[in-house]
């Protein structure tokens, strides 16, 4: 199920994101957001999926290979998370400011 939690409360979402510098996982995010797009938000206290996209851009190297595919893809996730209507919390705004500048 979309909303179903691992013990640190990690949807699918998060670990789609978590993988968001591959090819298809645009496409993941916006199906599960699709299918409910409340998990845009943090879950009793889980982390907030932005985040774990911001996580995760941040990995991406000038010296990666396919560096500027995955950097598609992390910005199509961002748009299918911000499409999604996230909630306008302080974290939700922490997360934003905390995304590499290549995302501006």
């Amino acid at each position: 199920a979309i909303t179903a939690r691992d013990s640190r409360q990690r949807t699918p979402l998060h670990f789609a994101l978590s993988n968001a510098g591959r090819k298809t996982v645009p496409a993941a995010v916006r199906l599960l957001l699709s299918l409910d797009k409340s998990v845009v938000n943090s879950i009793n206290d889980g982390p907030l999926p932005l985040r774990v996209l911001a996580e995760y851009s941040l990995t991406i190297r000038s010296t990666d290979d396919n560096r500027d595919d995955k950097k598609e893809a992390v910005l199509r996730c961002l748009d299918h998370l911000l499409n999604a209507e996230p909630k306008p919390t302080a974290d939700f705004f922490t997360a934003l400011q905390s995304l590499p500048d290549w995302l501006a």
